[in-house]
């Protein structure tokens, strides 16, 4: 998964040899646009449908869109389009998770 992400062979042991993080403690920046809060809860969706939803990644999107100020209406509504996505488990999907990886680790 690392690997995908693009990075510099420094950067990715350093990705690496971080512990997993719980979501109620991932830094949030203030600055980030309402618009991309939404799409990444729209893209966590899509990502926890291509194999069913379970109940741990709902709290953790739940978690994260709230981190993010995003509405619960609006969590609802990219919940229920990120379901409605015919090519769920296609490679659109990957992009997307690596572009929001990418995001969130931007400095």
């Amino acid at each position: 998964m690392a690997a995908s992400l693009g990075l510099e062979k420094g950067a990715e042991r350093a990705l690496l040899a971080e512990p997993p993080l719980l979501a109620e403690r991932i830094d949030v920046h203030d600055d980030i646009e309402p618009r991309i809060a939404k799409a990444l809860v729209r893209g966590a969706w899509v990502a926890a449908a291509s194999d069913s939803v379970d109940p741990r990644e709902e709290r953790i999107i739940a978690t994260v869109a709230k981190r993010l100020q995003v509405s619960p209406e609006d969590v609802e509504a990219a919940r229920g389009g990120g379901a409605g996505y015919p090519s769920t488990r296609s490679g659109h999907r990957g992009a997307a998770s690596v572009d929001a990886i990418r995001y969130v680790l931007f400095d």
